[in-house]
């Protein structure tokens, strides 16, 4: 069912004879359309800051073209310098330990101007891990 504004997925559970696996490809193919819809910017990051995902909204938050190739970025280069350390050595540790954090900062987007935004961090751990 979507909302009369848009943006909010609700599903009934279902009664089909689907396999696991199938809805659970379903589940993921659901929240990966809804995190690519959100006005909200999303991101992958590693430990070590690289970016390994952005959604459409980070992308125009940050400046970046929706083309625009992550290899060569990091979360890091969009902070600035106090909160850069703050980010590498306190809420990252915080986080790991934690499985969470979040604050209000400022980055600084690709046309150097500086966004008020509020990060919210999370840890996601491998199952093998």
């Amino acid at each position: 069912m979507r909302g009369k504004h848009g943006g909010v997925t609700f599903s009934a559970p279902s009664t089909s004879t689907t396999s696991s696996a199938e809805h659970d490809a379903a589940l993921q193919s659901q929240l990966a359309a809804i995190i690519e819809a959100t006005p909200d910017g999303v991101a992958l990051i590693d430990p070590h800051g690289t970016l390994r995902y952005i959604n459409p909204a980070g992308r125009s938050i940050l400046g970046l073209a929706q083309n625009q190739p992550l290899s060569a970025l990091s979360f890091f280069d969009f902070c600035p310098a106090p909160l850069r350390v703050f980010m590498q050595e306190e809420a990252l540790p915080t986080v790991i330990h934690d499985g969470r954090w979040s604050a209000e900062a400022e980055l600084i987007d690709g046309a150097g101007r500086s966004l008020p935004v509020f990060l919210a961090l999370f840890a996601h751990k491998e199952a093998d891990r």
